[in-house]
């Protein structure tokens, strides 16, 4: 009989706040001498999420599982009821986007933002599914003036848009749509006006010494401290409490639904403390640079220093209208972008409202073009960050921008910064209860923000460009630094201030690559003096590469700027003088007892010239969907151009001369924009030395196939992965590639033969084949004659435990006309229909009384065959041809069609081919049964069977990042999975159930041929697990502690799993409630550390939905000699380190496959305990075990064990009462030094009549 089955149901904008600050450290003390608690901050709570789901914006999921040494892979599913096949690409930069094929007009077309696919992003983000059940966008009508009224209309009538708002500056809409209607929203936009969809890009967070560094208080003896000057700060909020703010705030707005604008992270009080703070806690010691300017406070980040990108620019269209001279933003995001929605509303506010924005260039240095968004907007002033001897912080983000442009424009204090603390707040090491020292180009841009207002009482008739230009111009250059890492130096406002004299800040040529005639550009000195000043020019061009003489140029050698007037004097530069590379330097102008600087620079590459690609599909037309990669290898910077192409026959780009790396994913469609072929093609080494000419033939590509020689048993091929990745020398990389199931489709895949071979770098391709028992055969006879089918079946659908001889029925498109007159009674029905999503053809099939459907294509082409598995009837396909040929047999007479199925394949096998350097014209790969291991995996189900899925990854030694295709298994059952040995690592993911987002997952591991091992999944009871190979998990320095656990693993310790509802944490010492920074003290305690976790309930996961655990152990500061694994690279080198004596609990149950033990029988129970790697100390001595029949009202104590030397002890638990459905676990374990566990289990395992 059919076996059970059960279905599945912006950018995340990282304005990856400018916040650099050390998870650790301590702070002074109050009082000398004193014996208190060491006050640094813990790490609690949970590792890094192992798996997390994220939903696309086309409604598909993609599921990201990461080892604990950072290892990636991805595993992609379509929506319900589509047809979407996948590619993935990865970027030097290390992100992952997967792209459903469904994407690639919208992205041709350029009316999808390549962002939305970002898949690091996205889950870096929290914009994956545990973070929320509707996805943020950004819908942006291409610029056109369209009313207020007329986009909330569209907002609201867009299907599954469950909140919106406005935002007038950019013509776009700001959406939350509900995931499981995001296809149909997708959709609707993109036939609809045009628009552009972007990610709503989720936000981050990113005085004594620095204030007089930078001169205020010599500004403020001229009386200029910021009075009557609005300035505006858009962070986490502020302490309207704080001592130092009171009375600052002259009007504050939350843009957080649900938030007010109290600060409950500590960044947004800290930034305006920086701006504008009295100091009035500390005696005027902690002053802010402008203490009399006037603080508008838009709360755009949340409690946890994260927002949406439309938030941030609602706050500002908010602070642009309250009159704001001067905004204030310390948030950044990584961009591989030119510009941006908030970017754009940055230079489109600057205009319309005459504020100067002043935004941190990022924490993402030292590397160049690491500037973030928004700080790449061209209006704004970028601010970089340096120390208190002037230099440069290796993390403040350096230019110039992904288009060339000069960025930051400025520097100033950004390192140990002290300035107010948000109450209860524990944001960087904390100094007292009002402040705290923080690191991060946030700090200073509010530097540059306070200078400003300075400068604006000052001169209220100043606009924002003559306020960037006299902040800029002043500037203290620093003399070991290039101009595309500081601008035109630090902050000195006191320069800025003492005389009124301000010249053109920067000079940008930008890149010069196609320049054929000199350019030039007018450098503007203003001069509000009474008198005229006589300026001396002198340039130097010294900080990039060597300019030759005569390629710049200065139409004069001094300038007079009248009083109160303007003079100008014209800089060119010669662009065929000047060769090939980046070029940076300084202008002087001195005279008058002033000095005024320019900060110069320009790119230029080297000689243009036309590349034309030709498109061929395997049908030899266009090639339907092109995705295509050119990895720059000449420039060091590992620069990618990554091109979508529809329908093209050829396309052409102009490349500079060099080497580069070309990549591509060619899709052949057939009429009905199935896929018939996927292809690679790539050329390692593609010289670019005059124009050239590229041709791309996919029916030139060979068939990728995999054979298992000497196996009799008959295989069928389930699924592919495909990775072409090149590599540089410095480890930068670019990939491309695909994953597919392939039961269901006739989609045949392919790479084309390479005619260069990688010389700089690496190049591999990476083919991993996984083959598998057929889930169905069939035959069909008719006419005395009988015929092989090649079956296709459905990833997700009902199976066939069986064989069934079935008489074949001609129903034609399977609607209820087909049917008219015709008895379908345990017969077959025959379904001729190119859809296909079978669902509608198996219900009706099975209103009328038929036993199974098979689907044959209605036109020629791919053939495609999907289920959700809700159906009452097995479903196979077949091909055109081979249909064509039953259907032709079938009108001349009966046919019987022969089906044998089987509930779950017995076995796969997984096997990789891989290619180095080239792709080669050897695409087939094979190997025998011993170069195998054995690996039987059991799955375990919290009681009634259903329908799972796993995903085996491979990692061979040269990737870091796999993109996989998962596959279906029944729950309870036994699969034995055969994984290729040699020059490879495996990690499983398995689910218990499809409508649960929970999983388990393990550490990769190696595995020898001929080796047998056995692995169960899900096996109970389920409770918290300390993760294996992640660094010093327990632990404590001088300097911190660590205290990470996974929420809940399985029977095998080394499993782990996510995807719980909620873990929470409380801390004791010496039973002393804390928060956790506070918890350790030097001197030797005890500490309890008491954990809960909830796990998600449903109706197929019943069991282990609540645990209880108190980790008591006993601990002191570590001694100067000790240390511990792992200790280096969580707290650093040179810090004592020591393991905590903490207890860990195993279990081993004699459970059956749906996790119950028979009721009224005494049960054996093993308890296993382990410490964290490098614990030396006392044996566990004594474990005691306990049952609840009744979720824990009442408890027996089972016979005490004896415990062996290595940790395990073994008892029996007494007859359950015959009503009882499970039984609740609670076991303690401890030792002689005081460490005990005691944990929880409630409905631990069930229990069975």
């Amino acid at each position: 009989m059919p076996a059970p089955s059960v279905p599945r149901g912006g950018r995340a904008f990282v304005l990856a706040a400018a916040l650099a600050f050390s998870l650790t450290g301590p702070v002074p003390s109050a009082t000398a001498g004193a014996l208190r608690p060491v006050a640094v901050t813990t790490q609690t709570g949970e590792p890094a999420a192992a798996s997390a789901t994220v939903t696309l914006v086309t409604g598909d999921t993609v599921t990201v599982t990461t080892a604990p040494d950072g290892r990636t892979s991805f595993a992609a599913e379509p929506a319900p009821g589509t047809e979407a096949s996948f590619h993935t690409e990865s970027t030097p930069s290390g992100d992952t986007y997967v792209i459903p094929d469904s994407a690639g007009e919208g992205l041709a077309e350029g009316r999808l933002d390549r962002e939305l696919f970002n898949v690091t992003r996205l889950v870096a983000d929290g914009r994956d599914d545990a973070g929320g059940d509707t996805l943020p966008l950004i819908v942006d009508y291409a610029g056109s003036a369209v009313a207020r009224s007329t986009l909330t209309a569209r907002a609201a009538a867009a299907p599954g848009v469950e909140r919106h708002s406005v935002l007038p500056s950019l013509g776009a809409t700001a959406v939350a749509v509900d995931k499981g209607e995001l296809s149909d929203f997708y959709r609707d936009v993109l036939d609809g006006p045009k628009a552009v969809i972007h990610p709503d890009r989720k936000v981050h967070a990113t005085l004594d010494v620095s204030v007089p560094l930078i001169g205020a208080p010599e500004v403020w003896k001229s009386g200029y401290r910021g009075d009557g000057v609005k300035v505006a700060v858009l962070d986490t909020g502020i302490d309207l409490n704080h001592p130092d703010l009171a009375g600052r705030v002259a009007d504050s707005k939350s843009f957080v639904p649900g938030q007010t604008v109290q600060d409950g992270r500590g960044h947004g009080t800290h930034v305006a403390g920086i701006v504008a703070g009295s100091g009035k806690a500390s005696g005027g010691r902690y002053k802010g640079v402008a203490p009399g300017a006037e603080l508008l406070v838009g709360k755009v980040l949340d409690n946890r220093g994260s927002g949406d990108e439309s938030t941030v620019i609602a706050g500002m269209e908010w602070a642009a209208a309250q009159g704001a001279d001067i905004i204030s933003m310390s948030l950044g995001a990584d961009t591989e972008e030119t510009t941006d929605p908030i970017s754009e509303a940055v230079d489109a506010l600057t205009d319309s409202s005459g504020a100067l924005f002043v935004i941190s260039a990022g924490n993402t240095g030292p590397g160049r073009t690491t500037v973030t968004s928004p700080g790449i907007a061209g209006k704004a002033l970028t601010v970089g960050a340096t120390d208190d001897q002037d230099r440069l912080a290796d993390f403040s983000s350096r230019g110039p921008t992904i288009g060339g442009a000069l960025k930051p424009e400025i520097t100033a204090p950004g390192v140990n910064i002290v300035s107010a603390r948000a109450a209860g707040t524990q944001l960087g090491p904390v100094v007292d209860t009002d402040y705290t020292a923080i690191s991060g180009t946030s700090m200073a841009a509010p530097h540059v923000s306070g200078a400003a207002a300075l400068l604006v009482q000052q001169h209220p008739g100043w606009g924002p460009q003559r306020l960037k230009d006299a902040l800029v111009s002043s500037a203290k250059t620093g003399a070991d630094n290039e101009v595309y890492e500081q601008g035109a130096g630090r902050l000195a406002v006191d320069r800025a201030s003492a005389v009124p004299l301000t010249a053109t800040g920067i000079a940008d040529f930008g890149d010069l690559r196609e320049a054929r005639e000199p350019r030039s550009k007018d450098i503007v000195y203003t001069n509000d003096a009474d008198h005229d000043v006589t300026l001396a020019l002198g340039l130097k061009l010294d900080r990039g590469g060597e300019v030759p003489d005569g390629a710049t140029a200065l139409s004069a050698a001094s300038v007079t700027v009248p009083a109160h007037g303007t003079s100008s004097i014209t800089l060119t530069i010669d662009p065929a003088r000047t060769g090939t590379g980046r070029f940076d330097g300084y202008l002087t102008a001195t005279g008058d007892g002033v000095t005024r600087t320019t900060a110069v620079g320009w790119t230029e590459q080297p000689e243009r010239r036309t590349v034309k690609f030709t498109l061929t599909g395997r049908d030899g037309h266009a090639a339907g969907q092109t995705n295509l990669q050119i990895l720059d290898l000449t420039t060091g910077d590992a620069t990618l151009k990554s091109v979508t192409l529809m329908d093209e026959n050829t396309w052409q780009t102009v490349l500079p001369e060099g080497h580069y790396a070309l990549q591509s994913l060619i899709t052949t469609y057939d009429g009905r924009r199935r896929v018939i072929a996927l292809d690679h093609f790539a050329e390692p080494e593609f010289v670019v030395d005059g124009d050239r000419s590229v041709a791309i033939d996919a029916r030139k590509a060979q068939p990728l196939t995999a054979r298992i020689d000497g196996e009799n048993r008959p295989v069928e091929r389930a699924a592919i992965s495909t990775v072409a990745r090149r590599t540089l020398d410095d480890g930068a990389s670019a990939a491309i590639g695909t994953s597919h199931v392939t039961g269901d489709s006739t989609t045949q895949y392919g790479a084309i033969e390479s005619r260069t071979t990688a010389e700089r770098g690496t190049f591999h391709f990476t083919v991993e084949h996984r083959l598998r028992d057929p889930l169905f055969r069939g035959t069909w006879t008719g006419a005395g004659r009988t015929t092989t089918l090649d079956l296709l079946t459905p990833d997700l659908g009902r199976r066939l435990d069986g064989t069934r001889k079935l008489a074949a029925v001609d129903v034609g498109a399977g609607t209820g006309d087909g049917y008219e007159g015709r008895d379908l009674t345990g017969k077959l029905a025959v379904v001729r229909t190119d859809n296909g999503w079978l669902v509608p053809a198996i219900a009706t099939a099975a209103e009328h009384g038929a036993a199974a459907v098979l689907v044959v294509p209605a036109s020629d082409g791919a053939a495609l065959v999907q289920d959700d598995g809700r159906g009452a009837l097995p479903a196979v396909g077949v091909s055109y041809a081979q249909g064509t040929k039953l259907l032709a047999a079938l009108a001349d007479g009966p046919v019987t069609v022969t089906l044998a199925g089987r509930s779950d394949s017995r076995f796969t096998y997984t096997l990789p081919f891989h290619a180095t350097g080239a792709l080669s014209a050897r695409a087939t790969v094979s190997a025998r049964p011993g170069r195998f291991a054995r690996l039987v995996n059991t799955f375990y189900a919290d009681g009634d069977a259903r329908i799972a899925d796993d995903v085996l990854t491979t990692w061979h030694d040269w990737e870091r990042t796999a993109f996989r295709s998962g596959a279906r298994h029944l729950a309870p059952g036994t699969r034995t999975d055969y994984v290729y040995a040699a020059d490879s690592s495996y990690a499983q993911t398995v689910r218990t159930s499809d409508l649960s987002d929970a999983a388990l997952d393990e550490y990769p591991k190696e595995f020898r041929a001929g080796r047998s091992t056995g692995r169960d999944w899900g096996r109970a009871p389920q409770h918290p697990t300390l993760p294996r190979r992640i660094s010093c998990p327990l632990c404590r320095a001088d300097t911190g502690a660590s205290f990470l656990l996974a929420p809940y693993g399985d029977s095998d310790p080394g499993h782990y799993g996510t995807g719980v509802s909620s873990t929470t944490y409380t801390y004791r010492r010496d039973g002393q409630e804390l928060p956790a920074a506070q918890l350790f003290a030097p001197q030797e305690a005890e500490y309890r550390i008491d954990q809960t976790v909830r796990r998600r309930t449903t109706a197929l996961e019943t069991l282990g939905t609540r645990t209880d655990t108190s980790y008591t152990f006993r601990s002191k500061a570590p001694g100067a000699g000790d240390t511990a694994t792992g200790c280096t690279e969580v707290f650093g080198a040179g810090h004592p380190c020591a393991v905590l004596p903490v207890i860990f609990i195993d279990y081993d149950l004699a459970l059956d496959g749906a996790n119950s033990a028979p009721a009224g029988r005494v049960l054996p129970v093993r308890i296993g305990t382990h410490r964290t790697d490098g614990y030396r100390g006392a044996a566990v001595t004594g474990v005691r075990v306990e049952a609840s029949y009744d979720d824990g009202v009442t408890w027996s104590t089972a016979t005490e064990p004896h415990v062996r030397r290595d940790g395990t002890a073994t008892t029996v638990l007494h007859r359950a009462p015959a009503d009882a459905e499970a039984v609740t676990l609670r076991v303690t374990a401890w030792d002689r030094a005081g460490n005990r566990t005691r944990q929880t289990i409630v409905r631990a395992f069930a229990l069975r009549g």
